[in-house]
């Protein structure tokens, strides 16, 4: 059996899977306020301590979408 590329993969767990589809609007929230943060040309200390914490979620909402794929991957091959 063909693996699904990578693409259709996440396509159809966002229809399917209510944990990738959380993580997935998770990590896209993030992604839109560390971009309102980028814009401040001299952030204030506090913007910058909560633009570490989000690249730091950010990625591990990433890490954890990858898993999940993986998973999925492994149940179809």
């Amino acid at each position: 059996m063909e693996t699904a590329p990578p693409e259709a993969l996440a396509a159809r767990l966002m229809e399917t899977n209510e944990e990738y589809r959380t993580l997935v609007q998770e990590h896209s929230d993030y992604d839109r306020r560390l971009e309102k943060l980028s814009t401040r040309r001299f952030p204030s200390t506090d913007e910058e301590v909560e633009e570490h914490r989000l690249k730091k979620l950010k990625l591990q909402l990433k890490d954890r979408m990858y898993a999940i794929l993986r998973e999925h991957e492994a149940k179809a091959s």
